[in-house]
């Protein structure tokens, strides 16, 4: 089952017990994984692997959908504005995050 909602960064992933992963925008939280990849088919958060989330999109449905980071200090394959090729949702600039569109 599901774990108490613990407050998180998506991309950093810092949930800190084991088997979960921190999902959501409003505002993430750590929850119980179950890992399909990214770019699978989902119904809810934590249907995808740590470091994605569920969207529905308009062009593919409800689709694993990897974070990306707003800092200025992430790596480049985590960055939204290098590391998404499709283009990015943001969520919370303040918070420092977004979701790649798949």
């Amino acid at each position: 089952g599901l774990v108490a909602p613990h407050p998180c960064d998506p991309v950093d992933q810092d949930c800190p017990l084991p088997g979960t992963a921190c999902y959501g925008t409003d505002p993430p939280h750590c929850v119980e994984s179950r890992h399909p990849p990214e770019g699978q088919v989902c119904e809810f958060n934590a249907d995808c692997d740590p470091g994605a989330t569920c969207l529905r999109w308009d062009s593919v449905g409800s689709t694993c959908s990897r974070y990306c980071s707003t800092r200025p200090d992430v790596p480049p394959e985590l960055a939204c504005d290098r590391g998404c090729d499709q283009g990015v949702l943001i969520f919370d600039l303040a918070q420092g995050y977004g979701v790649c569109r798949p």
